[in-house]
């Protein structure tokens, strides 16, 4: 059975997290409602995986994180955070958090986040790994990176409707396509729709007529994941 710290100062919160995750058929070891609770509840016992808030008293939820990996614990840690701040995301990802579930959230979201979690957990703990369980790996790590703080010039409204664009219609699309479904320039309708292939979730193609240069066009690459963009962009 896979053991689990919920660090969590919401004593709430950290309930219905350890209820949700009994019945999940994992084992809570423990409860930590501050950075000092928590190293101690990490020195009594082994665990597999942390449900870590950013904001503690007594230091962060980023400061636990990073102690872990100074220390070479194996500990997988999924961040469950109203941190919105993208220095602090990309923080947790680059000490390498699982995931990132901002509150507030389904149980749905979170039971993806364990998901993640168990076949991570099972494909590392083989002795031998064949190139799909690596590459299986490869994906639920760019699932995991998913951003959820947008870069200057990127706006959270307009993604959002050209999200909802690339969608509904039938690929391979141009920028032409997008920008008439939601009215959109077209240098605008681009940017968007690159920004979304630098994220891997659209690629570029080209088709190559019998005159001039060959179009330049979209097709998506991860449905899933550019659903669960849209709805990541809900509760920013």
């Amino acid at each position: 059975m896979y053991r689990v710290l919920i660090v969590e100062d919401d004593p709430q919160v950290a309930s219905i997290h350890s209820l949700y995750l009994a019945q999940a058929g994992f084992d809570v070891v423990g409860i930590a409602g501050d950075m000092k609770t928590a190293l101690e509840l990490l020195s009594q016992y082994q665990v597999h995986l942390i449900l870590l808030d950013i904001y503690l008293p007594g230091g962060s939820g980023l400061q636990l994180l990073r102690k872990i990996r100074t220390e070479e614990q194996q500990i997988e840690v999924i961040m469950v955070s109203a941190a919105k701040d993208g220095a602090q995301i990309r923080e947790a990802f680059r000490l390498g958090c699982l995931d990132y579930i901002m509150k507030p959230f389904t149980y749905d979201r979170l039971q993806d986040g364990l998901e993640k979690f168990q076949i991570r957990y099972q494909i590392l703990n083989k002795e031998t790994l064949s190139q799909k369980e690596v590459d299986l790996l490869a994906e639920r790590q760019h699932e995991s990176h998913v951003p959820l703080c947008l870069p200057k010039g990127i706006d959270r409204q307009t993604l959002k409707l050209v999200c909802a664009a690339v969608l509904n219609v039938k690929a391979p699309f141009g920028v032409h396509e997008v920008g008439e479904e939601i009215q959109l320039s077209r240098v605008s309708a681009k940017k968007y729709l690159d920004f979304l292939c630098d994220q891997k979730l659209l690629q570029q193609t080209y088709v190559y007529g019998n005159k001039g240069r060959p179009a330049n066009l979209y097709q998506l690459a991860a449905a899933s994941q550019l659903q669960e963009m849209v709805e990541r962009l809900d509760h920013m």
